[in-house]
């Protein structure tokens, strides 16, 4: 589609890119033949980074700077419906836990140096938050049966783990 892409993520036959030119949209149900559906009506002024999926509440979350975290209903995976936007000073990058360990479906935010944690099944609500030593840059979610874990980068202060426990 003539975009710059950064970051990807799949969500059963469909990917979603974050671009220079907005939240691109393609159709991978044929591998041979991948089908570009264009940008996400809307999305184009934002500076997108990473983005997650929660395949539990078919959502869709974008980090997008100091735009905050656009979310998506993509029930219909082809044409994201936007649902509403998580006010951050600067989001670079966003993780849902769909731990089978886990009570609540949860959305991890990296806010500058601010881990916030919210709750997928009360609208986004926030829950808690944690201080980093330094800006958070990826955040990843390890599941096993005996206890996930929730890895950050964190710049040059390398990267810190923390056993996810049901209550935050």
């Amino acid at each position: 589609g003539g975009t710059k892409p950064n970051c990807i993520v799949a969500f059963g036959e469909y990917v979603y890119v974050t671009t220079n030119r907005g939240l691109g949209v393609i159709n991978i149900s044929n591998p041979n033949n991948p089908q570009y559906l264009g940008i996400v009506t809307g999305t184009d002024d934002y500076i997108l980074e990473n983005l997650d999926v929660s395949e539990q509440n078919d959502i869709l979350a974008v980090a997008a700077h100091e735009d905050g975290v656009l979310i998506f209903d993509i029930s219909n995976p082809a044409n994201p419906n936007y649902i509403t936007t998580i006010n951050t000073e600067n989001s670079w990058t966003v993780a849902f836990n769909q731990s089978e360990n886990s009570d609540e479906n949860i959305l991890f935010v990296a806010d500058e140096k601010i881990l916030e944690i919210y709750s997928v099944d009360n609208g986004f609500s926030y829950l808690n938050s944690i201080e980093m030593s330094n800006a958070i840059k990826d955040i990843v979610v390890s599941y096993s049966p005996q206890g996930d874990i929730l890895y950050l980068a964190i710049g040059s202060d390398g990267v810190v783990a923390y056993k996810i426990e049901s209550d935050f």
